[in-house]
């Protein structure tokens, strides 16, 4: 049936190939590929081969959009930006089996997070319309990459200056021209959201990650991770870390 819904749903072709129509469009989902439905999009399937699996995630609208702005704040916007629903390449090695889903008895909330940042991580590195280093000077993207590393990150603007080849000053200036944000307030940025997917995804405790991300003291950490996500760490481990359930 020709349907829409009021949440986002992906669809990973783990093997096979499907025939979709996609707003108003006909369309060939082979194998490796993630679609990405929006709130309002309209699909259904019209043919597929016989030997095609896939597995669909839905999300709430609302917890979607807020592990985006995580990720990279324009990314929802180029998300909503195109007519046609995405269609991207998942990061080849990276994506488990279908069969790790099927033999499992109870699929975990964590199972679902786990996938739902696999399937951004494809969506932000393989779709070049989404990409946050699209336009930035090769010599600058290249070293954006670099600096998701924590030793990066921990360093902060100092590696940032070394990995990129420029000055500060001209650093400084490109910073503010692609992101609108000083050197200072993006490293920081960077850092929180490195933050908030440790305190989700894992055990460590979060003095650990603020130590480990180059954060002033544990209380300065808490401070600006308040001031950004509007939660604490504590609260946010609580609510919605998977190794709390």
């Amino acid at each position: 049936m020709y349907h829409s819904h009021d949440f986002y749903e992906l669809i990973w072709f783990a093997d096979g190939w499907g025939k979709q129509l996609l707003n108003e469009q006909e369309c060939i989902c082979e194998s490796g590929t993630v679609t990405l439905l929006r709130p309002g999009d309209r699909h259904c399937f019209q043919d597929q081969s016989e030997e095609m699996r896939i597995i669909s995630l839905s999300v709430r609208q609302e917890e979607f959009e807020r592990i985006c702005d995580i990720y990279d704040a324009l990314l929802l916007q180029r998300i909503r930006a195109y007519a046609a629903p995405l269609q991207f390449p998942a990061v080849p090695g990276l994506m488990p089996s279908e069969d790790y889903y099927r033999d499992r008895q109870n699929v975990t909330e964590y199972d679902c997070k786990l996938l739902l940042a696999l399937f951004l991580r494809s969506c932000i590195e393989n779709t070049d319309c989404l990409s946050e280093t699209r336009e930035l000077p090769g010599q600058l993207a290249k070293a954006i990459d670099e600096m998701k590393k924590t030793e990066n990150l921990r360093l902060g603007i100092t590696a940032f200056e070394q990995l990129s080849h420029y000055s500060r000053s001209h650093l400084a200036r490109l910073i503010r021209a692609h992101f609108g944000m000083s050197l200072k307030q993006y490293i920081n940025e960077q850092r929180l959201r490195s933050a908030y997917n440790e305190l989700i995804l894992t055990y460590r405790p979060a003095e650990d990650i603020s130590e480990e991300l180059g954060f002033q003291s544990f209380s300065h950490f808490n401070k600006i991770f308040k001031e950004r996500f509007a939660i604490t760490p504590a609260a946010l481990r609580k609510r919605h870390g998977t190794w709390t359930l």
